[in-house]
């Protein structure tokens, strides 16, 4: 079973290009069971992905990508 975990939608500037219920959307398209979205420094649309993968009736796996600085720990 395939599950995307590296996923990031429009808010990970740079990164990403759709909205993350277009993410859910095409998971829920190609038959996957569950879609990670892991946006870079944040958890920014996670309430509308989780909208989205409730409607779809897709699990949605909650992540982030984070940058930490050398001395900051």
């Amino acid at each position: 079973m395939y599950v995307p975990l590296w996923v990031k939608s429009h808010y990970s500037f740079l990164e990403g290009t759709c909205s993350p219920e277009a993410l859910v959307n095409e998971a829920a398209r190609l038959q996957l069971p569950a879609v990670a979205l892991t946006d870079k420094h944040g958890l920014y649309g996670m309430v509308q992905a989780h909208t989205a993968a409730k409607a779809a009736g897709i699990k949605l796996l909650v992540g982030a990508e984070l940058s930490v600085q050398p001395g900051s720990a």
